[in-house]
């Protein structure tokens, strides 16, 4: 990184954070920053933008790490979103299910009929669910 224009003020933060997240991971959060270079194309039409192997002046290994920690804060907060989405949604169902009666989750009266419809093995998806369960 550092022979490729990233600016690496302290090294020893950057080795403990390489060897903790590794090279190949935190090198897809330094992509953004790495300068955009113009190649001909094959017909002779107008250059193409691509991104070369050299940063954009003024990177920092701390640009990296930034982005790295955000997308990692970003990943919890889905986390915990999706966690209270499906808390909500199993709690409704055993509302809904707790109303027919302690074993409505094995009568097929508590789906829709779709769910009781054999498939090409002979066996219906409630009857699969319900092996599962056992």
């Amino acid at each position: 990184m550092l022979m490729r224009g990233m600016e690496i003020p302290d090294r020893g933060h950057a080795e403990r954070s390489l060897h903790r997240i590794g090279y190949y991971r935190l090198s897809a959060f330094a992509y953004p920053y790495r300068d955009l270079c113009l190649i001909p194309t094959p017909e002779g039409e107008a250059e193409k933008k691509v991104r070369c192997d050299k940063f954009k002046k003024g990177t920092t290994f701390d640009h990296a790490i930034d982005f790295y920690l955000f997308d990692k804060a970003l990943r919890i907060e889905l986390l915990d979103a999706i966690e209270r989405i499906e808390i909500a949604v199993r709690t409704a169902m055993i509302e809904v299910l707790g109303e027919r009666g302690p074993y409505a989750h094995r009568d097929r009266r508590s789906y829709k009929d779709r769910f009781s419809e054999k498939g090409e093995d002979g066996s219906t998806p409630l009857e699969l669910f319900i092996a599962g369960l056992d």
